[in-house]
């Protein structure tokens, strides 16, 4: 099911408001983490705050995955974490095309 296109002067006063809420906080941030170098200098608010960003990129320890008691029963297991949106792709990996 897709959902309802915000109308854009909706979607511009979210924003706004966002960015008013955020700032203040990344202001007084110590740290913000990002998973890209890239991720970051594109961001409309975290590129204002790059001497602040460290790069912690996505991982997972796939041998603290363990569905059975040895490797042979992994087989065919995958692992997604993620948000389940379609740009991602999780229809093409469930489908197996």
């Amino acid at each position: 099911m897709d959902g309802k296109p915000i109308p854009e002067f909706v979607s511009r006063w979210i924003e706004k408001k966002n960015e008013e809420l955020v700032r203040p906080i990344l202001d007084d941030a110590e740290v913000i983490i990002a998973t890209t170098r890239s991720y970051a200098a594109t961001s409309p608010v975290l590129k204002d705050y790059l001497d602040k960003v460290e790069i912690i990129p996505n991982a997972i320890r796939v041998q603290e995955f363990l569905p059975g008691k040895d490797a042979g029963e992994r087989d065919g297991i995958v692992l997604y974490a993620g948000r389940l949106v379609e740009y991602k792709g999780m229809p093409t990996l469930i489908s197996g095309q």
